[in-house]
């Protein structure tokens, strides 16, 4: 069955910079760098908003590691010239694929952009920021078992202490300090989180450091996580004032969940 189709509010879905430069006043030097600097690749004809567009994407890596910033560039014929539709830190997935069929879309700028909500192969669910929605929203929208790749981009995170913390859980008592957990932050915490904003906790499989200046330094963590196997997420430096995290700490995170389908073919 095809997902359901719904339409985010006017002003788009927020930027995340926040999650990556210590001042978002920032952005506009990342910007211009994008047009300086990026990989520039060939416009793209669309029908947006019922008009006949045009839509081209730079890429700026912002140190390695996967991590980089993805503008996209909105050329409508009625106006004067291109202008910036949207921009947002990417951290490219890697690793094995799970199994998502798509159960409902959210999308952002007349389908620029989308949140994907869908059911796991291996039973619950889970909900992610399609970063390749635009170029393969048909697939997204068949309504049939995809291949899907994650990562995320935190607002925060850090290393979990490791003395025992007990909570009351499904009504069992279950150390949650060494607990692996994937639980949606929308409805569950003050702050205006969306569906794919997720808390990400579990042990530690590999730790990369990078910096990309002159903004700042951080790292990528990836976590072995409970449905979704290893996850990459991307993380500030400032998060881990005595270092990085150990192979197999637990570290927690706050994320903006991340997601494309695995390469066909």
């Amino acid at each position: 069955m095809p997902p359901q189709v719904e339409r985010g509010f006017a002003g788009g879905h927020g930027s995340h910079w926040d999650a990556v430069l210590e001042d978002p006043g920032q952005l506009s030097e990342v910007v211009r760098a994008a047009f300086r600097e990026g990989t520039t690749r060939d416009w793209v004809e669309a029908i947006l908003g019922g008009e006949p567009t045009k839509v081209r994407e730079r890429v700026l890596p912002l140190g390695g590691e996967g991590f980089e910033a993805l503008l996209m560039e909105l050329e409508v014929f009625t106006r004067a010239k291109p202008g910036v539709a949207t921009v947002y830190p990417r951290l490219r997935p890697e690793g094995r694929p799970i199994e998502v069929t798509p159960t409902k879309v959210i999308e952002w700028g007349d389908g620029l952009e989308a949140e994907v909500v869908g059911s796991l192969g291996s039973g619950g669910d889970i909900a992610f920021f399609a970063t390749d929605y635009f170029g393969r929203s048909q697939e997204y929208l068949g309504g049939t078992p995809l291949p899907v790749t994650l990562s995320g981009v935190s607002y925060t995170l850090g290393t979990i202490s490791p003395e025992p913390r007990f909570e009351v859980v499904d009504g069992k008592r279950v150390d949650v300090s060494k607990a692996a957990i994937v639980a949606p932050l929308k409805d569950n915490e003050r702050a205006p989180y969306y569906d794919d904003d997720f808390f990400l906790q579990g042990p530690v499989t590999r730790v990369r450091r990078f910096s990309y200046p002159p903004w700042d330094e951080g790292m990528v963590v990836e976590l072995e996580l409970p449905d979704l196997g290893k996850v990459p997420i991307f993380g500030r430096m400032k998060h881990f004032p005595h270092g990085p995290p150990k192979l197999g700490e637990v570290v927690a995170a706050y994320s903006w969940v991340q997601g494309q389908l695995a390469k066909s073919g």
